[in-house]
């Protein structure tokens, strides 16, 4: 035979009168039995569970000690998790418990019949050298989903209906299980007790159930942005607050608000939004264009659209190249017109093709976009001699 001391399932600090030790489920599927040994001051009653999970109880067995006396114990383990309670049913505390738990690895003993007979949250004693009269003990149960019968049930607290039993619909009703003129109520329904059912053997049951009206909720993302549809109405002095696809605000105070999708308006626009028409989610369509002959002239890249940037490279060993922009209806005078954008490119006596890729964010063409190249930086200069470069080009057409 092996055992070992429990961790969570003993105490030696004295408790107080009506109180209970609570000990904590603990993982026994290596272990068939368990042995307690419990000398105190005062009476007290043990209780053992078994749970197959660690939550429900599967098995509930209960035993008297009596004050002054030495008392042991040994039970067969049915199930995977254990834990026990020792109850100070008196009105005295204690000034002194030794109490200890031990798991054993042993034959299994016959299944015993325990001289304590558990009738809901109430226990009596049958005759034996541990008796200690009738003991009358109720609200035992305090773990979520145990069972008690309906004469223990506390008036104001939260129950599951575990089963009916002897007890009465009319009697159910009283209790505060019925809803909608059932003749019994539904196994598993919450309900607040309303009163404490009669005494019956074999009357119904509850389950314990930890229950709160109080909501604990995590909110992120405030202020939320979210999609308006359906209708708005607007009460002076309500302001709407609306953002464009590009998230500009568009604001309005109370009065008329009209809303275009695609250039579709609402027909009746005071203070209503009214989802219309299909909105284009469609990328616009890009393009590359390469510009090898790049000079004096001006040389059309685009009719219009965005820029996202460029890549110049100089061809030349011995001539620095200028790279000039120009947003224009018609091709740039090297004479009068200004660039938006020069570039320059150095030359390289190696050979080594120096390159430029410059980045313009996006840049918005309003006309057509044309670009010259040229040896010198000014704004007019038309000098070319020596010149080769390289120009590609990426934007957008819109």
């Amino acid at each position: 035979m092996t055992s070992v001391i429990s961790n969570l399932n003993n105490t030696n600090q004295p408790i107080l009168a009506l109180q209970t030790f609570g000990g904590k489920f603990e993982l026994v599927n290596a272990y068939t039995a368990l042995s307690f040994a419990i000398t105190t001051d005062t009476n007290c009653l043990i209780t053992v569970y078994q749970s197959y999970d660690g939550v429900s109880l599967d098995s509930v067995s209960a035993y008297a000690s009596v004050a002054g006396v030495f008392f042991s114990k040994q039970i067969n383990l049915l199930y995977k998790y254990c834990r026990i309670s020792v109850f100070n049913p008196t009105g005295v505390a204690q000034t002194y418990i030794s109490f200890m738990t031990r798991w054993m690895s042993v034959i299994p003993l016959p299944l015993e019949t325990s001289n304590v007979v558990v009738v809901g949250g109430s226990i009596s004693l049958a005759p034996s050298s541990n008796t200690i009269g009738n003991v009358g003990v109720n609200n035992l149960i305090t773990q979520t989903l145990a069972i008690r019968r309906v004469d223990f049930l506390v008036v104001g607290v939260w129950y599951r209906v575990a089963s009916v039993g002897l007890t009465t619909g009319s009697e159910w009703n009283a209790i505060g299980a019925i809803v909608d003129g059932e003749s019994e109520p539904v196994i598993g329904r919450l309900f607040k007790c309303l009163s404490i059912g009669p005494a019956v053997a074999g009357g119904g049951e509850c389950y314990d159930v930890e229950y709160t009206t109080d909501i604990n909720c995590n909110i992120t993302n405030i202020p939320a942005i979210q999609p308006v549809s359906g209708t708005v109405s607007l009460t002076d002095p309500t302001t709407v607050r609306i953002r464009d696809t590009y998230g500009d605000p568009i604001t309005t105070t109370a009065g008329n608000l009209m809303v275009g999708i695609n250039n579709i308006y609402t027909a009746n626009p005071l203070h209503t939004i009214v989802d219309s028409g299909t909105v284009n989610t469609k990328a616009p369509d890009s393009f590359s264009v390469r510009v090898s002959t790049a000079s004096s002239t001006g040389v059309q890249v685009s009719t219009g659209g965005h820029l996202l940037n460029f890549l110049a490279v100089n061809l030349s060993a011995v001539a620095d190249a200028y790279i000039k922009l120009y947003d224009s209806v018609s091709a740039p005078s090297p004479a009068s017109d200004v660039p938006f954008m020069i570039a320059h490119v150095s030359r390289d006596a190696a050979a080594r093709l120096p390159s430029i890729q410059v980045d313009t964010s996006n840049l918005k063409i309003t006309n057509k976009l044309w670009v010259r190249a040229v040896t010198g930086s000014a704004d007019t200069n038309t000098d070319v001699t020596g010149l080769t470069v390289d120009i590609c080009f990426f934007g957008t057409s819109t």
